[in-house]
């Protein structure tokens, strides 16, 4: 898709919808005069954008719209130009849900759904989701990132310090259960002098209290939840992925290769491989996407990495993620718009 920045054929069109904008879409807008209903076009340029992505950014931009004023209605509707500086004749209106059906934000109940058109209500099965559930955080006025949001107490000392920064992380990344990580407590309190275990359990305890809560306000299917389900498809299809694969980019690659010794010791099953590590998590969840890293076992030809690289790029996208890559061995493939959401097990 083109960038924000293009020159578009026509100029009635706004980027003050950071959901499009962070694709390269551009929206038009017409407000009623008559009823409180707010009418919006959102115009993709460039490369064909599939069903699960124009309805992803339009559910985005009626949250954004609802964010900034919930007391009318807004209808959305997606188009679609094959270049930016395409003349206006030359565009195509998107169908995602269906020729007969829109999607629109309802202010009466305050909720996103599809509704068919003349219709009043949300219809099945198309999902209603409650705005805030929508709207995501780097759309809007947010609340502190939730590795920042943490008084640090100075009156302790630097070992329950160490450890509450860990225990934040712990949280939030998702992996571990609330037993599991109160057993870590215990095993770096029988490592390390000067940490008080009952504290750390209520603090561990506060911190998932407010996870859970952040939690019940997350769409039914997050962006970790596509990631795991193509991350699944791609393991199936020969490209082994890894999540949370170490510390560092070099453990990562560590992690991996350990991995697929222990799973392929005769080298036919995976040709490559995919990963992000723990870095890569704390940069989603202060908001700055997703780096993924990836590689070939079988060759180091350039040519070869690429093909790799490009069938992560399309399981993911399949699943309805944003991709941003160059296409080179040597950058990491990007998912800008990555909201880090995934729920604590047990």
């Amino acid at each position: 898709m083109s960038s924000a920045a293009d020159d578009w054929s026509f100029h009635d069109l706004s980027d003050d919808y950071a959901p499009a904008r962070a694709v390269g879409a551009r929206v038009s807008t017409y407000q009623s005069h008559s009823d409180p209903i707010l009418s919006l076009t959102v115009w993709f340029a460039g490369a064909m954008p599939s069903n699960e992505a124009v309805d992803r950014v339009l559910r985005d931009c009626a949250a954004f719209a609802a964010a900034r004023d919930s007391s009318r209605d807004v209808f959305l509707h997606a188009s679609w130009l094959p270049s930016a500086d395409a003349h206006y004749r030359e565009f195509k209106t998107l169908f995602p849900y269906g020729r007969n059906y829109f999607l629109c934000f309802d202010a009466r109940v305050r909720q996103i759904g599809v509704r068919k058109n003349g219709g009043k209500h949300f219809v099945q099965p198309w999902p209603a989701d409650d705005v805030a559930a929508l709207c995501r955080q780097a759309y809007a006025e947010h609340a502190p990132f939730p590795l920042d949001d943490y008084e640090d107490s100075e009156d302790v000392d630097s070992a329950e310090n160490g450890l509450r920064a860990d225990i934040v992380r712990w949280i939030w990344y998702g992996y571990h259960s609330p037993e599991e990580i109160n057993r870590f407590v215990l095993e770096r309190a029988d490592d390390e002098d000067g940490i008080d275990i009952e504290v750390m359990r209520s603090f561990v305890a506060t911190v998932l209290a407010r996870k859970r809560a952040a939690e019940a306000g997350w769409p039914d299917k997050t962006d970790n939840d596509r990631l795991a389900d193509a991350f699944s498809d791609l393991s199936d299809q020969g490209i082994l992925a890894v999540q949370w694969a170490g510390d560092t980019l070099l453990e990562g690659f560590e992690v991996v290769n350990e991995q697929v010794a222990a799973l392929d010791p005769d080298g036919d099953r995976y040709t490559g491989a995919c990963f992000f590590h723990s870095q890569d998590m704390d940069s989603a969840l202060y908001g700055q996407g997703l780096l993924l890293a990836f590689g070939h076992f079988h060759s180091d030809e350039p040519a070869d990495y690429v093909a790799v690289g490009n069938r992560v790029c399309e399981a993911l996208r399949q699943h309805g993620l944003q991709t941003e890559w160059n296409g080179s061995q040597r950058q990491r493939i990007a998912l800008p718009i990555f909201c880090w959401q995934r729920r604590t097990p047990g």
